[in-house]
């Protein structure tokens, strides 16, 4: 009943299919589905300000664009969930204007918000709560990664394995921590990170290969090794 729901809601044309959600589709396998059956590959949905439960994870193996209303459009790990919230295995994805977090209420013990393998991934103005790590990037190229807010996480805010051609900019961490919050390991090439602010931790910025990565206006200054 839930997939004719959202499939009676897709509506065709030259930029893509379009899902619109209602509260009443709540879980990650809705979600999931529907992207699944979308007519074609390239896909937007929009999440309504609501609360998701989410029991399993969200897989993004398609071009699609996910947005939410911001603060209202909670993603909400529930208990039992050990790895990552979002996969976003696809090229050419965005996910923006959501809150993303763990319930701590159920005993959720999330690892990673968001997991980017794909090329040209954006995830922009969203919220991050309670993960070891919000965003791990590995081996992606032309991600960005711009104006998140992201606390209470154990482990590196934002992580970058072997990423390249990309752009961390203007995000605020508040983190429990001391390691680095924004780290590049030094496969990571021709990566720009700028105007982001650590309250608490480090931003470490590597280098390969003599292929330095470019780091401007970051507050605390990005140290390299």
């Amino acid at each position: 009943m839930k997939q004719r729901a959202a499939q009676k809601l897709i509506s065709g044309g030259p930029r893509g299919s379009s899902l619109e959600f209602a509260g009443q589709l709540r879980s990650t396998s809705s979600i999931n589905s529907a992207m699944a059956n979308a007519a074609i590959d390239s896909t937007s949905l929009h999440l309504a300000p609501d609360t998701w439960k989410i029991f399993e994870a969200l897989t993004v193996s398609k071009s699609t664009s996910i947005s939410g209303s911001g603060k209202e459009s909670i993603l909400e790990l529930q208990r039992g969930f050990l790895i990552s919230m979002i996969d976003v295995t696809s090229d050419d994805v965005v996910i923006e204007n959501l809150t993303i977090k763990t319930e701590s209420e159920t005993g959720a013990t999330g690892l990673v918000g968001i997991t980017i393998t794909g090329d040209r991934v954006t995830v922009r103005n969203c919220v991050f709560v309670g993960f070891k790590n919000a965003i791990i990037v590995r081996s992606a190229t032309d991600f960005v990664i711009e104006g998140c807010r992201i606390s209470n996480q154990t482990g590196g805010a934002i992580d970058i394995n072997n990423g390249d051609y990309g752009i961390v900019r203007g995000n605020i961490i508040a983190t429990n921590a001391t390691g680095n919050e924004i780290d590049l390991d030094a496969s990571s090439q021709y990566n720009t990170v700028y105007g982001n602010v650590v309250k608490g931790g480090a931003i470490s910025i590597a280098t390969s290969g003599g292929q330095a990565n470019k780091y401007a206006a970051n507050s605390p200054a990005a140290s390299t090794v």
